[in-house]
């Protein structure tokens, strides 16, 4: 199911994240409140113009680098049924949620996307769970920790999923608008070429947590394992979905 999936992230939808990772300088010119996420970007689309989008880059238990300066953008992702009407977008009906590594190059690229799709292996998903709406994830929290050395790091600050700039039904309507309406401005692109087929699911990527000093200075290398969970539980890393990748 996956490969037929369009493949989207939000950007800026996680207090001082793009701070954080040095990229909130690349939307000044957008019109935008500091409490709203920025817009949103492919990283897969079996159907892009774009042969580095069409390459399918998610895996269950790897992570792929292709050069330095990687950092691990842990968040919740959400499968959603779509409809449309005319060659429009018109709702996205929650399927399944789960954790999901958007791991991020920190380079300087005049789109996101190209920082994103840059291995066959540079997405990371946990076990898929059904979801039939966001409220039901009120009390879900994202962590993420990296193991190096045989010490385990947290990586990035938990948080609860409802903290989410946008969230809920105001997420679905602002996604739908957006991916509607983006334009090619600052690192942004035009997503409605994207759903010109129609694609029957859409993956989601809701936004990348704040980092802990440790995570904001350390870029990953081989040898590490990665470990991403969104649950409700104290048992963070065998409950919910769960997500490990050893980084080649």
């Amino acid at each position: 199911m996956l490969k037929e999936c369009l493949c989207l992230g939000v950007v800026g939808n996680v207090p001082n994240h793009l701070n954080q990772a040095n990229e909130a300088k690349d939307f000044c010119e957008l019109n935008t409140s500091d409490f709203a996420p920025k817009g949103v970007f492919p990283f897969y689309s079996k159907d892009s113009k774009k042969e580095f989008l069409r390459r399918f880059c998610i895996s269950e238990n790897e992570l792929i680098l292709d050069g330095d300066f990687v950092q691990i953008e842990p968040e919740l992702c959400v499968i959603f049924k779509a409809s449309y009407k005319d060659n429009e977008l018109s709702s996205l009906k929650p399927q399944y949620f789960a954790a999901f590594n958007d791991a991020s190059k920190r380079v300087n690229e005049e789109k996101i996307s190209l920082k994103k799709n840059f291995s066959n292996a540079s997405k990371g998903i946990g076990n898929l769970i059904a979801l039939n709406n966001l409220e039901e994830l009120n009390e879900y929290k994202i962590h993420c920790y990296l193991k190096r050395n045989n010490e385990l790091i947290k990586y990035a600050n938990e948080d609860y999923i409802k903290n989410y700039f946008y969230y809920s039904d105001t997420l679905i309507s602002w996604l739908i608008e957006t991916i509607n309406n983006q334009t090619d401005i600052a690192t942004l692109e035009n997503i409605k070429p994207l759903i010109a087929n129609k694609p029957e699911n859409i993956l989601i990527c809701l936004g990348a947590l704040s980092y802990t000093p440790f995570g904001e200075k350390h870029y990953l290398k081989s040898g590490d394992e990665i470990y991403v969970s969104v649950t409700n539980k104290d048992d963070i890393f065998n409950s919910g979905s769960t997500l490990k990748q050893i980084v080649r």
